[in-house]
């Protein structure tokens, strides 16, 4: 499993909710994940980031090399949403988690998702984590409204209740 560093810290988020969020395990990894993806340190993802950030996973997670992600290789990456299923959610929560990020991901249901595909589902995961519609994502659009931390939360701690965005 590869883990992905820690670049900058993101300011504290205002949003009762988020607190809320604050102390799970896997809010650490979405914090985490959203200062790797940050690359400016400017405390907001643009598109260019999430794209830059999206192309480099997507190799990572391409054992292979063969321009296409299975299921298993698809499983076998993880930037630490793992550790926190496995220490919050259960052994199964990041199993159920992780089918249904890839049955998202796998637009066309062949059992693999190409560069194209996960590119798309990128652009699609940005736009409806952009509350406000500004092309920018700041940390509490990141982590209550990003596909890949509400599929995780809701799997690992489907308790955690963010309220109304």
């Amino acid at each position: 499993m590869k883990c992905i560093g820690s670049l900058v810290a993101v300011g504290m988020l205002m949003a009762t909710p988020v607190y809320a969020v604050a102390s799970s395990e896997g809010f650490s990894v979405a914090k985490m994940t959203f200062e790797s993806i940050d690359a400016d340190g400017n405390g907001e993802i643009i598109p260019d980031e999430m794209t830059e950030f999206g192309d480099s996973i997507f190799l990572g997670m391409d054992y292979d090399k063969n321009s296409e992600v299975t299921f298993e290789e698809f499983s076998e990456w993880d930037i630490g949403f793992g550790t926190a299923a496995d220490n919050e959610g259960g052994p199964d929560a990041i199993k159920i988690a992780n089918r249904i990020l890839f049955g998202l991901w796998d637009s066309d249901k062949d059992g693999a998702i190409t560069l194209s595909e996960f590119s798309k589902a990128g652009s699609q995961d940005f736009a409806r984590a952009d509350i406000n519609g500004d092309q920018a994502l700041d940390p509490r659009e990141y982590l209550l409204g990003h596909t890949v931390n509400v599929v995780m939360r809701g799997a690992i701690r489907p308790d955690i209740d963010v309220g109304a965005r």
